[in-house]
C-alpha cells in the first residue's frame, strides 16, 4: 500500500479538477497529475514513483544517479525530501514530506 495524502478539502459542490505535482529538494518535478475532487475531504495515493518526464528531468540534473525499475516495473523515488503542490483554481497548497 502506498502512502496516502489526506488533506485536500474543497467546499465547492460537484467535481473540481485539482492539479498536483511532486517536487524534490532540487525543485525538479518528479511526478504530476490531476484528480477530480468532490466537496469534502479528499485523499489519494501518491505511489512515490517517477513519471517518465519526471525521471528524465531528475536524471538530467543528477547524471550519476542510478534509477532501476522495481520488480513491478515502476521507478520509485530515492530517499529525500519532497514537496507536494496542489492547485485548484486560484488556490495553492503545499506539503513537505520525506521518503525514507
Amino acid at each position: 500500500m502506498y502512502p496516502k495524502f489526506n488533506g485536500l478539502y474543497t467546499t465547492v459542490s460537484g467535481k473540481q479538477s485539482t492539479h498536483w505535482e511532486l517536487k524534490n529538494d532540487q525543485d525538479v518535478v518528479v511526478n504530476r497529475g490531476t484528480l477530480d475532487a468532490n466537496k469534502g475531504l479528499q485523499s489519494f495515493d501518491l505511489g512515490y514513483t517517477f513519471s517518465e518526464a519526471g525521471k528524465k528531468a531528475y536524471m538530467k540534473k543528477n547524471k550519476k544517479a542510478k534509477i532501476s525499475p522495481a520488480a513491478n516495473g515502476k521507478n520509485y523515488l530515492p530517499k529525500g525530501t519532497y514537496q507536494l503542490v496542489l492547485k485548484q483554481g486560484k488556490a495553492t497548497a503545499k506539503q513537505t514530506m520525506e521518503v525514507k
